[in-house]
């Protein structure tokens, strides 16, 4: 014989309701995630793009870069071979 009370238990569709909405907010979350991502990386895109046309223009400017060096007036050093006096 059962003396005991059945206590009352929650509907289980009433859980199921909240977990599918829990995994619905989950969902949401990582797809605002993934649509930030994928906005910044096409501006990245874009952004390296013009960085990459920005130094072709300016290597299709000239050749004569800022780096070489034309004439600084200093006297040459010997060469390894040399014996460091001018004349033999």
């Amino acid at each position: 014989m059962n003396t005991r009370a059945k206590k009352p238990r929650c509907s289980p569709t009433g859980e199921k309701g909240v977990a599918v909405i829990v995994v619905l907010v989950i969902l949401a979350i990582l797809f605002l995630y993934i649509a930030a991502n994928a906005r910044s990386l096409h501006y990245l895109g874009r952004e390296i793009k013009l960085v990459e046309q920005q130094q072709l223009r300016r290597l299709a400017r000239g050749s004569s870069g800022t780096n070489v060096v034309q004439n600084p007036g200093f006297p040459q050093a010997p060469s390894p071979g040399s014996t460091g006096s001018a004349n033999p």
